[in-house]
């Protein structure tokens, strides 16, 4: 028997357990798959969750415009069928793809609609989301203090989340604000903030390996 909405869920299920597993490849052809079976049908539930998905594979295997494009059918679908909770969640894949594409601006316009969302619906994990995503940022701005005031709301909001993958993306990027002010520091300061940074590499290695196998590499530096 063929049961179009049957294959749909069953390729966008695909999709999602070739991303997890790290074959983005695969996942794309999957969500595409999922795609043109759901052409006949533009109003189909899950066409937009399909162009997320699809967003995300591009994201994860160094497609930046495929991926944006694709983010912003999701995003438009959404919005039309007022999904707030999935329009916090685009906004801040697209600010992702919007910082690795190095477009700060705009990586701060969708990160910071993503926190209102998050706000608005009281949501703690997107909050935890986007304030590591705005440390990681103002990080790579070369606005120290920016990021800084990021990660403390980060790790207000941390208390909060039973997220081991979120909470080891927060330690990541705090990890990474205090090497960076290490390598601005001098003598027992600079020594202390290394020392801190690598302890705080160690938690996100910790909470990261309950989901994932990980490798974590900060930036190198020079004592």
């Amino acid at each position: 028997m063929h049961l179009p909405k049957v294959n749909i869920k069953a390729r966008y299920a695909l999709g999602m357990t070739c991303i997890m597993n790290g074959f983005y490849a695969l996942a794309v052809q999957h969500y595409e798959e999922a795609l043109r079976l759901c052409k006949h049908d533009p109003d189909h539930e899950d066409l937009p969750d399909i162009y997320y998905g699809l967003s995300d594979a591009c994201r994860l295997s160094g497609n930046f415009e495929r991926a944006y494009s694709y983010g912003k059918m999701a995003l438009e679908l959404y919005e039309k069928r007022g999904a707030r909770s999935k329009e916090g969640r685009i906004h801040n894949l697209l600010g992702r793809i919007c910082f690795q594409m190095r477009e700060y601006h705009e990586a701060t316009d969708y990160y910071m609609e993503a926190l209102s969302i998050a706000t608005l619906e009281n949501n703690p994990r997107m909050l935890l989301l986007n304030f590591t995503a705005m440390a990681d940022l103002r990080l790579a701005e070369n606005r120290l203090d920016d990021a800084k005031r990021y990660c403390e709301r980060a790790q207000e909001v941390a208390k909060l989340v039973n997220d081991d993958h979120f909470c080891g993306m927060m330690y990541l990027v705090l990890g990474k604000v205090s090497q960076a002010e290490g390598e601005a520091a001098e003598g027992e300061q600079r020594h202390r903030l290394f020392e801190e940074a690598k302890a705080l590499f160690e938690n996100a290695k910790t909470h990261l390996c309950l989901t994932q196998p990980v490798r974590i590499l900060p930036r190198r530096t020079a004592d």
